[in-house]
């Protein structure tokens, strides 16, 4: 998440995107998703706080790198959009 804050506030942004995506790619965050939205697991409390936080970051992780390739005009670095398709489920 640091990596997400130093990217927006940070005068070249596009370096730390880039490695906050990266970190989270590595972390598996982008199963977070997938994982809250399957109903048919049974999570403690503690289970279902976590996938809730990775879930968080990987969208603003995700935005964040749509929002920073449209102002730099730079390529996506995630051209799928597999990552986030039960976002819609979950809303």
């Amino acid at each position: 998440m640091a990596m997400v804050i130093l990217s927006v506030w940070s005068q070249n942004g596009w370096l730390p995107c880039g490695h906050a995506l990266r970190m989270a790619l590595d972390m598996n965050l982008h199963r977070a998703l997938d994982s809250l939205a399957d109903t048919t697991i049974q999570r403690t409390d503690h289970e279902e706080r976590e996938l809730v936080v990775s879930a968080r970051i990987w969208l603003n992780v995700y935005k964040n790198d749509h929002l920073v390739s449209l102002g730099h005009a730079k390529p996506l670095m995630l051209r799928d959009d597999s990552s986030v398709k039960r976002a819609r489920t979950l809303l």
